[in-house]
């Protein structure tokens, strides 16, 4: 009888290859650059295109492997701009703030009895509704609240001009690592936003901090028990 050997696919370090990438590929000093490195990102904007053939070196193996070509989202980019016939980019590197709702049961567990204690204080300065808030020392269950964590996402966009006017757009997530080059001009810009006011959740709802994460608690007026309990208390 033969024993079939099978050997799993290597796995790629990919937050590791990036960072090889990075300080093999970039000129400090000279090209424009952004690291982040507790969340392993990393940018780069360049008019040398010596990068590229170094950073696609790096990870020439790893954009051969069923992994990176079976990757729903790709966390690598290297962009060369030369590619197309353009006289002039302009390329902007947002920090977007937006909101994930917690599914995790642990983590809302956590954020429950953290409240439930009184050991966080509102960073954004909005307290609880004082109904909302007696209702839950009554009924502190997960579902009381519904938890959203604050998240940043990187996002690059590129406009590229030709005889005065723009005739490509490019836009992706930064991933774990991008590098833009292209031997032409260039305008370079990095900008945060938020959501506008109309629609900012931090501006109705108390904002906390743990561990480095923001969340909000956001009452669960879906719940008609509880909306029936607070509009009591309320009254």
């Amino acid at each position: 009888m033969l024993n079939i050997i099978t050997t799993k696919p290597k796995k790629f370090n990919v937050r590791e290859l990036a960072y090889d990438a990075f300080r093999s590929s970039a000129l400090l000093g000279v090209d424009d650059t952004y690291t982040n490195t507790r969340s392993s990102k990393y940018f780069i904007v360049s008019n040398s295109l010596n990068g590229l053939n170094i950073a696609n070196a790096v990870f020439r193996d790893y954009f051969k492997s069923d992994e990176y070509t079976e990757a729903r989202s790709k966390k690598i980019h290297i962009i060369d701009l030369d590619e197309h016939d353009y006289d002039f980019a302009a390329i902007k590197f947002c920090i977007e703030k937006t909101y994930k709702s917690v599914s995790s049961l642990s983590q809302m567990q956590r954020y429950t009895k953290l409240i439930e204690a009184g050991e966080l204080k509102p960073k954004n300065g909005i307290p609880f509704v004082p109904a909302v808030l007696e209702v839950f020392h009554d009924n502190a269950e997960v579902d009381f609240f519904k938890f959203q964590e604050v998240r940043k996402e990187y996002v690059v966009r590129i406009s590229l001009v030709k005889n005065g006017k723009v005739f490509k757009k490019i836009k992706c997530n930064i991933g774990h690592f991008t590098l833009i080059a292209g031997s032409k001009p260039y305008d370079y810009e990095r900008v945060e936003s938020t959501p506008k006011k109309a629609t900012r959740p931090a501006l109705f709802h108390p904002c906390f901090e743990v561990d480095g994460v923001e969340f909000l608690a956001v009452f669960n007026e879906q719940n008609k028990h509880y909306k029936t309990l607070v509009d009591m208390v309320g009254y």
